[in-house]
């Protein structure tokens, strides 16, 4: 998978499709992606303005996210009613957001995509910080020496290593696992869980609530063989006491109104990191944790996104 990248899609697909692409700010990114799954996407694949445009298509612009949704063509919205009901939502966008196209749908006929050859292609080997290599299970290559290897099939999870929010708490964690007790809120593949373990962390809990990304971290904690290491619960409430190390890599929204629940699981002198977070939405996030008793040690940013590293205040 290529930086500034993503693709979600359901398995299995196969006929024939049309594509729908829009451009929309970074931050209705995800909530523009949970109304075209609920107008029966199939698949979305999210480019960002960091990634090369193919020759001939212009970038989108400075703070938003080309969305191309695909939809069968047997669905039971035709072409003309799916954009009405796009630009129905999209009238909640700002107008001094609607710039160089954005807000504006555009539909275009797809063939027969064989879809899980294209999210294979989307998604290859890498480095990660000083110490971490990623591939995913089909692929064979091997890891510069003095790399540790994670093998991932991620599925339908999030977590593969491309986005700037996992790349960001994998370096964090890479520095300070090491003998450490870990948490990891939100795991999705796993990958921040599978890291630590692998980074020498003592001990390693991971909470996740959505049944397909549970299966989906259970499967990678075995493949990576750190099952003997990586606790997988469901309900954050079954973890009982605090963490040196905590990460939470999940939406600004969710990590505000879990702060209460998050801050009681970090040890007297340990160590938070917040994630999933837009540039715009860090001082809301930072001020709910600081009513928790944390203060805000240091922000990392890549793009458009920071992780916050916290630490109770003395």
């Amino acid at each position: 998978m290529q930086e500034g990248r993503d693709l979600k899609i359901e398995p299995d697909l196969g006929g024939e499709y049309f594509c729908l692409t829009i451009d929309v700010p970074v931050g209705a990114a995800d909530m523009m992606t949970g109304v075209l799954f609920s107008l029966g996407a199939r698949g979305i694949e999210s480019l960002s303005r960091d990634l090369k445009p193919m020759p001939g298509s212009i970038p989108p612009a400075g703070g938003m996210e080309r969305m191309q949704a695909y939809f069968p063509a047997d669905g039971s919205l035709d072409k003309q009613e799916l954009e009405a009901r796009i630009q129905a939502h999209l009238s909640v966008i700002p107008a001094e957001s609607k710039i160089n196209g954005a807000g504006v749908a555009s539909i275009q006929d797809v063939e027969k995509a064989d879809w899980s050859k294209l999210w294979r292609n989307f998604f290859k080997p890498i480095n990660v910080g000083k110490k971490i290599f990623l591939r995913p299970s089909w692929e064979k290559a091997g890891p510069e020496e003095q790399r540790i290897e994670i093998v991932l099939d991620p599925g339908m999870a999030f977590g593969t290593g491309t986005h700037e929010t996992t790349r960001l708490c994998l370096e964090w964690i890479e520095q300070r696992s090491d003998r450490a007790s870990v948490l990891d809120i939100g795991t999705g593949s796993g990958i921040l869980a599978i890291a630590a373990a692998r980074l020498g962390a003592r001990k390693v809990t991971a909470v996740e609530n959505d049944d397909t990304s549970f299966l989906a971290a259970k499967k990678n904690i075995g493949v990576n063989r750190v099952s003997d290491l990586v606790e997988l619960v469901k309900d954050i409430d079954l973890v009982k006491h605090g963490y040196q190390v905590v990460v939470a890599n999940i939406l600004a929204h969710t990590l505000i109104r879990m702060a209460p629940g998050i801050t009681r699981l970090v040890s007297e002198n340990g160590e938070l990191a917040l994630s999933g977070i837009l540039f715009e939405q860090a001082g809301s996030v930072k001020e709910s944790y600081l009513q928790q008793g944390f203060k805000t040690k240091k922000i990392n940013r890549m793009g458009e996104w920071v992780l916050l590293e916290l630490g109770r205040e003395t």
